[in-house]
């Protein structure tokens, strides 16, 4: 057996006790055979790793185990992330959760030219990251796991949700939350491993190639953003004088791509705060704001990048998305209307 045989072997041996629960997890009880997508990363895991950056870098592909998603590692990774999960509560309040990227403190029109306080513009032209591991943050309790529900109320397939500027179904965040005060939310940027691994041909939407996600390196990106800038003069002109250029005016970088990698749990958690009051029936519905401010701040602050490897000749837009992913402990990518 080859090393790349004896990788794949690991992961399937390592795949199939990775993720049990046992029956006294919140996270997974009632949950059936399912509990990979839902419970997988606790709280302290997720933490601890999106400061730590991990050795081999978000974006590494350590012992050439790109391959595992395709072999005999697949039947382990889809019941560990399953398509149909089982619901973990029947009833309870539809919490409607609108995603609303913004930009210097005003909401960011997509596709659209945004004027910028020095006089250039910002044209937005792909927002998209996935939303995973849901938990309702109480006052004197620990996080309450919360299903990820589609419009009509339905488990969203994997226990995900991708967030697509361009796709307006996708703008809204919703799970079923038991009625109650919180004080606000925290979920994974990016895919709990056995869905990283999964692999995009044989997954449906939002695992599937349509996503737009998809990386070979790292099994799916997590987060991926380009932009195009116009620099004061032309934006003055409404754009007269050439071709917008596709580089950073403001500071902003043209492309960010965030991943994570085949073989550790490298998503990232975010706490957003606020107080929020969930009723009893009914839904209820919250504004968040996706804050672009930070995340050009998370991918253009210096960070130690040892471990980082990348996939072969790693572009500028895979390194900012490392930094990124490594700053993110100390950033507020979210906020919730006051």
């Amino acid at each position: 057996m080859g090393y790349r045989g004896q990788v794949m072997g690991f992961l399937v041996f390592a795949l199939a006790g990775a993720g049990c629960a046992s029956a006294s997890d919140p996270a997974t009880n009632g949950r059936g055979g399912t509990s990979g997508a839902g419970g997988a990363v606790s709280a302290g895991t997720a933490g601890s790793l999106s400061n730590s950056g991990g050795s081999g870098g978000a974006n590494s592909d350590p012992g050439g185990a790109s391959g595992l998603t395709s072999a005999g590692a697949s039947g382990a990774l889809t019941e560990q992330c399953p398509e149909l999960l089982e619901a973990r509560r029947r009833s309870g309040t539809v919490l409607e959760l609108p995603i609303q990227p913004t930009l210097q403190g005003k909401p960011l029109r997509f596709g659209e030219s945004n004027q910028l306080s020095d006089g250039s513009s910002l044209t937005p032209l792909d927002i998209r990251f996935y939303v995973s591991d849901v938990a309702l943050l109480r006052a004197s309790a620990d996080p309450l796991p919360v299903d990820l529900v589609t419009a009509n109320g339905r488990v969203e397939p994997y226990g995900v949700h991708l967030y697509s500027a361009d796709a307006a179904e996708s703008n809204t965040l919703r799970v079923l939350a038991p009625p109650g005060a919180y004080i606000g939310i925290q979920f994974l940027i990016g895919l709990p491993l056995p869905c990283n691994q999964r692999s995009p041909d044989a997954s449906k939407a939002p695992l599937s190639p349509t996503s737009q996600m998809t990386w070979p390196h790292t099994g799916f990106l997590f987060l991926r953003y380009q932009g195009r800038t116009t620099p004061a003069s032309t934006a003055a002109n409404g754009g007269a004088g050439g071709a917008e250029p596709t580089g950073s005016m403001s500071g902003f970088p043209p492309v960010i791509h965030m991943g994570g990698s085949l073989t550790q749990e490298l998503a990232p958690r975010v706490r957003v705060n606020g107080s929020f009051s969930v009723p009893a029936s009914g839904s209820y519905s919250t504004g968040m704001h996706f804050v672009l401010d930070d995340v050009f701040k998370g991918a253009l602050t210096d960070v130690d990048l040892t471990g980082f490897d990348g996939p072969p000749g790693p572009g500028e837009e895979v390194v900012l998305g490392e930094r990124l992913r490594r700053n993110i402990s100390g950033l507020q990518l979210f906020s919730l209307d006051p």
